[in-house]
């Protein structure tokens, strides 16, 4: 393992980039954060573990430590949102992102309103994540809606596509764990970021380094005279 490998096919022109969000285009698993919150961040912490190595099923990981928050005051979600760090060089990339009209995308296994504020942050054009069950103020320790697992996160990313006018082909998907592989397998470039084992051999880029900078390289122009 080296701290960055692989390099931009040439020719390679990115139409949009699709990232994951939690230890990804943040440095926290928000879900752990949050599980904080309600004294449960070990509990929470070790089946995250296990879901972004593919040892657990996700939908059913997420459900399990998705109950350890019932109760939880709904104000904390936004109090854990306001606390979320970038990835270093994230910034940097997604405001290159802009001036250059390369539209970026995330799609999350974690939580509105949390991807509301990171969103927001990057200046991406469209997200989706999971949804927490709350009544009264607090969350119930379920889910509301459809789960984000590997098979929404690649299916979203090709409606985006579909919508949008991208060719698949032509796209970068980012990720670091096992919910990330059918996006990272359908896309036309997959980088790891920091990724699990799982993803090996998902992967065309492994970014190491946990620097996003590195990513710069995939927006410049090939020189025709190289």
């Amino acid at each position: 393992e080296g701290n960055f490998i692989g390099i931009k096919p040439y020719g390679f022109q990115p139409q949009a980039f699709f990232f994951d969000m939690d230890g990804t285009c943040i440095k926290e698993e928000s879900l752990v954060e949050i599980a904080e919150c309600a004294g449960a961040k070990n509990k929470v912490e070790k089946i995250t573990e296990q879901a972004m190595a593919g040892k657990i099923d996700f939908s059913t990981s997420l459900r399990q430590r998705v109950k350890y928050l019932k109760g939880l005051d709904e104000k904390k979600l936004f109090e854990v949102s306001s606390k979320l760090k970038l990835e270093k060089g994230m910034d940097v990339f997604a405001k290159k992102c802009v001036s250059q009209n390369v539209p970026l995308y995330l799609i999350s296994g974690g939580f509105y309103p949390l991807i509301d504020v990171v969103g927001k942050k990057v200046q991406c054009k469209s997200y989706v994540a999971n949804r927490f069950e709350i009544n009264s103020g607090y969350l119930t320790g379920e889910l509301d809606g459809n789960i984000v697992d590997k098979e929404f996160k690649c299916q979203w990313m090709k409606d985006v596509c579909n919508k949008k006018g991208y060719d698949l082909s032509s796209v970068v998907a980012v990720g670091d764990g096992a919910n990330d592989k059918a996006m990272l397998d359908a896309a036309g470039l997959a980088v790891g970021f920091k990724s699990k084992n799982v993803l090996s051999k998902s992967i065309q880029v492994y970014n190491g380094v946990g620097d996003h900078n590195l990513l710069n390289d995939f927006l410049t122009q090939d020189n025709l005279f190289n």
